[in-house]
């Protein structure tokens, strides 16, 4: 057995007994949350991201749209829109039909 096997064996080792029920737990639920962005929700549809801005300092407010899903539309609009009133400056997302 060559030292890089013997490195393996000892590090499999060491996961295998080192980890107690709450650290896997832990573990468990963090994987699911990173994989959870990247798996179909049932249901789901394609739909227009639309996004209108304005920043401070801009002389005009701009717009741009992307194709995305329609729950991911639902939550980047309730957490990114906004309206500044004294500034004059807004960010606001709508989702519309494909």
């Amino acid at each position: 057995m060559n030292a890089a096997q013997e490195g393996l064996d000892l590090a499999r080792r060491m996961v295998a007994s080192g980890l107690s029920a709450k650290e896997c737990a832990f573990l468990t639920l963090a994987f699911i949350g990173l994989a959870a962005p990247f798996m179909p929700v049932p249901g789901d549809h394609a739909t227009r991201i639309a996004v209108h801005f304005r920043h401070v300092g801009a002389t005009a407010a701009r717009r741009f749209a992307a194709e995305g899903d329609a729950s991911l539309c639902a939550v980047l609009a309730a957490a990114l829109s906004f309206h500044d009133h004294a500034s004059g400056s807004f960010t606001r997302i709508d989702c519309g039909p494909r």
